[in-house]
């Protein structure tokens, strides 16, 4: 059986800036609304299939070298709260009912060691909040509003806000687990119309990430976070000197924002080191 000491995740530093391509675009639209307009009825992201952890999407996030995210991995998906009404392009379907009010809340961060989260409004200075990995979040303590309108009783519940920011402090892979509140007053007892959300997991990728790696008698197979526009190979060599080159033993394999996967197919005897590289096409 192959043996694996350990492996050497990519050297490469992402500071380019990837066109968008279909659903796996940077700059994604992740759409609140709910599953009926009646009271009580629970809200819900209404394309979420397309963007929850098991569907192995990823937020890219990239290495910043200027402005206030420096030497911070940025980025960002737009989470939309669907118009009810023509006057903001709906009303589209799933969208919440009118008098509710939309926000997202951050109830988790997973990721590296010490790994800090931080989530930007547009034109701050510095993160508006900020959350270390592995650390809970205290219940309610981290929620922005969707909703644009004034809350009040028959307003639309629509909004959509750019320029919001993404950050993190490490490279590697973080699972942000989101739920979505009604904080509006005018449901039933002066309450919320709508119930909260089922809790949504979204990964972020700071960089490029070796998710799994798992040999077996006849193969490794590498599991890692792709990135749009970009070929990926995967790379081996049974020493870390820096004499012995690295050899190429899959791909290129097309990066999308998703988790994706490059076989080795040969047995090897050796422990073996592997790495990711990226190259434009």
């Amino acid at each position: 059986m192959r043996k694996l000491k350990q492996y050497c995740p990519s050297i490469l530093t992402l500071g380019l800036a990837l066109a968008a391509t279909s659903i796996q675009a940077q700059h994604a639209h992740l759409n609140a609304g709910a599953l009926s307009t009646e009271a009580h009825s629970q809200l819900s992201f209404i394309n979420g299939s397309f963007f929850a952890t098991n569907s192995g999407y990823v937020v890219n996030l990239s290495k910043a070298n200027s402005g206030p995210y420096v030497g911070t991995y940025q980025g960002g998906i737009t989470f939309t709260a669907l118009p009810a009404t023509s006057n903001n392009g709906g009303p589209a379907s799933g969208h919440a009912a009118f008098g509710a009010f939309l926000e997202l809340q951050i109830e988790a961060v997973s990721g590296p060691t010490n790994g800090l989260f931080g989530f930007w409004e547009d034109d701050d200075v510095k993160p508006r909040h900020l959350m270390r990995a592995g650390v809970p979040v205290p219940s309610g303590s981290v929620r922005f509003a969707l909703s644009e309108g004034s809350g009040k009783p028959g307003s639309d519940p629509f909004g959509h806000v750019h320029g919001r920011r993404f950050t993190t402090s490490q490279p590697g892979l973080y699972t942000v687990r989101f739920r979505l509140l009604d904080t509006s007053v005018n449901g039933p007892n002066s309450g919320p119309v709508h119930r909260e959300s089922e809790p949504f997991d979204l990964y972020f990728q700071s960089g490029i990430t070796m998710a799994l790696i798992e040999p077996s008698p006849q193969q490794t197979r590498v599991t890692f976070g792709g990135w749009p526009d970009v070929d990926v190979y995967l790379e081996a060599k049974d020493s870390l000197d820096e004499a012995v080159p690295w050899v190429e033993v899959a791909g290129p394999e097309p990066g999308i924002n998703a988790l994706m996967q490059l076989t080795h197919p040969a047995p090897q005897s050796q422990a073996l080191f592997y790495r990711l590289r990226m190259q434009e096409p």
